[in-house]
């Protein structure tokens, strides 16, 4: 369990790390500034003073289902509201996968006696992104008991 939690802290760091603003923040401006982040549609970053003279990019994340688009800066004044484009792909701003329901169980291994059945999930989300649990779940069965080839019988 700490190993997992140790996985989604460093993924967590890694994609912080990865963040890519496109552009600089510019002094002068009176207006407001947006700039893309080319990394990940799913966040801009905002130019403020933030309680000092030192003018900064505050990353942010779109409200759901929203994306900032490729031109954005561009073909889109960057004084704009940069979250413009709906997104259809539910899953291409999930930092965490979820998972889908459980398949059905397989088929018991064995026809009699002891065996073992399966089932699994999918983890949805954006490539890359980890689910928390299992991914297969497995269970002992028994369709009827086993009953030897020979039979004794007492003739006695």
């Amino acid at each position: 369990m700490l190993a997992l939690a140790v996985y989604l802290m460093l993924g967590i760091l890694v994609q912080l790390s990865s963040a890519a603003q496109v552009g600089e923040c510019d002094p002068n401006r009176s207006t407001n500034q947006y700039l893309r982040d080319d990394s990940n549609r799913c966040y801009f970053y905002q130019c403020e003073f933030q309680n000092s003279p030192h003018l900064r990019a505050r990353r942010i994340k779109c409200p759901s289902h929203y994306v900032v688009p490729t031109n954005y800066g561009v073909g889109i004044p960057d004084t704009l509201n940069p979250c413009r484009h709906k997104s259809y792909n539910k899953w291409e701003c999930e930092e965490s996968g979820s998972w889908s329901q459980w398949s059905s169980w397989s088929r018991c291994s064995a026809t009699c006696g002891k065996g073992r059945q399966g089932r699994t999930r999918q983890c949805r989300g954006p490539s890359g992104v980890m689910c928390p649990g299992l991914l297969r779940e497995d269970r002992d069965c028994m369709i009827r008991p086993c009953y030897g080839e020979y039979v004794e019988k007492d003739f006695g």
